[in-house]
């Protein structure tokens, strides 16, 4: 690692982890609600790991979790125009080929998207492909 030390490393991890949690309960208060799987209409549900394609996007996407906002909400000026209708939102990683492998150097970047742009759900998940390969 770039100077330092393993403890350091462990510490910072340990500081976003509190940090993240911390911020997580401040939107469940406000009336956020947070989702492991998410059912779209006419489609295969999203669990974590399971593929999908996104309009717009080139390549397939990693699904990690999703969020559905409060009807008080309002976006930021930055995030350009949101329809008032979709108010559930998918994290996930990516672009990735459908075999699984990352598009382009590096590891693919996390990257958050409406659920209504969501085009395609592959049918098994990055688990499943893995351990028929093994």
């Amino acid at each position: 690692m770039r100077g330092i030390s393993e403890s350091q490393a462990r510490a910072a991890r340990d500081a976003n982890a509190t940090k993240d949690a911390v911020e997580r309960a401040a939107k469940e208060a406000d009336g956020w609600e947070f989702h492991t799987e998410l059912r779209l209409d006419g489609r295969l549900p999203l669990i974590e790991g399971r593929m999908f394609r996104v309009r717009g996007e080139r390549g397939w996407f990693k699904f990690r979790n999703a969020y559905t906002l409060p009807p008080s909400w309002t976006p930021p000026r930055n995030w350009g125009p949101v329809d008032p209708e979709c108010r559930t939102g998918i994290e996930c990683h990516g672009p990735f080929t459908q075999d699984g492998s990352p598009v382009g150097k590096g590891n693919p970047p996390f990257r958050a998207f409406w659920s209504e742009r969501v085009s395609r759900v592959a049918r098994g998940t990055q688990a499943a492909r893995d351990k028929v390969a093994a």
